[in-house]
């Protein structure tokens, strides 16, 4: 039982660094299967995102698969005001 308490405590230390570690190790497969594209990459690669898709339910991260579109507003440009020159005395 001491075991699994200290792998739970682990875990709660460093699941970012896990997250960051799966995240790169998925990218890398990602790449790898794009320069070298054969049925059986593709079908580790998307096993493999079922995995790490049940590991992000368990631990109730939110999946994101697109960033929202956020259009903005072109700033207003202002006139140049002439300014008077100035008269000699």
């Amino acid at each position: 039982m001491e075991q699994v308490m200290a792998f739970v405590e682990w875990i709660k230390l460093n699941y970012v660094n896990v997250i960051i570690a799966i995240s790169a190790l998925t990218s890398f497969l990602e790449i790898v299967v794009r320069l070298t594209p054969t049925k059986t990459d593709d079908g580790f690669v998307s096993r493999l995102g079922k995995w790490i898709d049940i590991i992000m339910d368990f631990l109730k991260i939110p999946k994101i698969v697109k960033a929202p579109k956020v259009e903005l507003e072109e700033p207003k440009k202002e006139e140049p005001v002439e300014k008077p020159a100035d008269k000699p005395l």
